[in-house]
């Protein structure tokens, strides 16, 4: 009797031992490893800050692929700023962006984006032959101006000063509205309109903490710039067949899209008490590493 239960006791050890064994095992397999820049920008647990249904955030660029709808958990809604009445994207940036900020990473084969609980809106204003203007830009912030958001997405830029895209964004500024603007990789002055007085002007920092080395950094108007992970990101593209797959890549636009979602947790945290001008005063007193911000 007494051999008896000792048996029966060393097969219980011997069953708490094996379901802890496979415990560990499942646990370290279904584990969601994230990119470098979730650990910089401490955002491992996007459920931790609050509210985000209602955080709205608009993409200007180049439209958004349709067949990449399955990464979401919400319905992006689309608009075109250039007048041909299409929403798609013909180059994959746009779409690149909308991930990036927003797509679902427990979705299968999708990447890790940095918010999926936001509402997003892809407005297109690249047209068929993958050319923008001033024009089309104007057109997606008066757009802008009708919805309801908290931050204008612009991960593309130019050369060339506009009066009434700087009123657009001042103006949408005024409404609480960020506009988050992508300094370009030039190695010469930041890009409009990321080099207007209201926008956030980002350039991209690569794992080591150092600005990307061919990144804007120049300004017209002494702004200092926003310094946001942007290298070596995850996205997913369309190989020649057709096929996708992920791979990297670097650039301020990418910094661009990251922020953008980076921030929106932060205005969830802070119970959407977080203003431009309230986030005006966070640069000034948070700002540190070269222009880095911690948020969290």
């Amino acid at each position: 009797m007494k051999r008896k239960l000792v048996n029966i006791f060393i097969c219980l050890i011997m069953f708490f031992c094996t379901c802890i064994i496979v415990f560990v095992i499942y646990k370290k397999s279904t584990k969601i490893s994230y990119p470098w820049y979730f650990e910089k920008l401490k955002i491992n647990d996007n459920l931790h800050y609050g509210k985000q249904e209602d955080i709205g955030i608009a993409i200007i660029d180049s439209g958004f692929n349709e067949n990449r709808q399955k990464y979401f958990d919400k319905e992006i809604i689309k608009y075109d700023a250039t007048g041909e009445n299409n929403t798609s994207d013909l180059t994959g940036h746009g779409t690149q962006m909308a991930l990036l900020i927003g797509s679902n990473s427990k979705k299968k084969e999708s990447i890790y984006g940095i918010d999926p609980y936001i509402q997003l809106y892809s407005i297109r204003v690249c047209n068929s032959y993958g050319i923008t203007s001033s024009t089309y830009l104007h057109n997606a912030l008066e757009y802008c101006k009708s919805i309801n958001i908290s931050i204008v997405n612009i991960s593309l830029g130019g050369t060339s000063y506009n009066n009434e895209i700087e009123n657009d964004i001042k103006e949408l500024k005024d409404n609480d509205i960020f506009v988050i603007c992508a300094a370009g990789d030039k190695k010469t002055d930041f890009l409009y309109p990321a080099d207007y007085k209201n926008s956030y002007c980002i350039v991209s920092q690569n794992e080591n903490g150092l600005i990307s080395e061919d990144s804007n950094i120049t300004s017209r108007i002494n702004k200092i710039p926003i310094i946001v992970p942007g290298c070596n990101i995850d996205v997913l593209v369309i190989g020649l067949e057709n096929e996708l797959h992920i791979t990297t890549r670097s650039g301020s636009s990418f910094a661009t899209a990251i922020f953008s979602g980076y921030l929106a947790l932060y205005i969830a945290k802070n119970k959407h008490k977080i203003t431009p001008k309230i986030f005006d005063q966070v640069i000034e007193t948070n700002i540190y590493n070269n222009g880095f911000i911690d948020l969290f």
